[in-house]
């Protein structure tokens, strides 16, 4: 199976956060049936930007921090976080991701659906 490059959209105070950050979107959707992964997008985030914190209910996402420094949100805990970490929020838990770096801030995301 091949996945296309992912379409670049840019996005203003994504899910509340602040400034614009760029996401490139690899799969949107359910890519195949019958499959938990619904989204797998790379997310580029300048210095002082931020996705701001929300929930997913019914998926758990991960978050493979490629580069960057960041303050992210896990329920009521704030973690720094930099390259190399993984992150990963259960459904029904909040969390969101702010650059507190000089440079760019990019990471890996990907949502699964959760079983019921």
């Amino acid at each position: 199976m091949v996945i296309r490059n992912g379409i670049r959209k840019e996005y203003e105070n994504f899910r509340g956060g602040k400034g614009k950050i760029l996401i490139s979107w690899f799969v949107e959707d359910t890519l195949v049936e019958g499959s938990p992964l619904l989204k797998v997008a790379l997310v580029e985030v300048p210095p002082g930007s931020s996705v701001g914190v929300h929930v997913h209910e019914g998926t758990e996402e991960l978050y493979y921090v490629i580069e960057g420094k960041a303050r992210y949100w896990d329920g009521d805990r704030q973690t720094m976080v930099d390259g190399g970490t993984i992150t990963f929020t259960p459904s029904g838990t909040s969390h969101g991701i702010e650059n507190v770096g000089d440079g760019v801030l990019r990471l890996l995301a990907v949502i699964n659906k959760v079983e019921e």
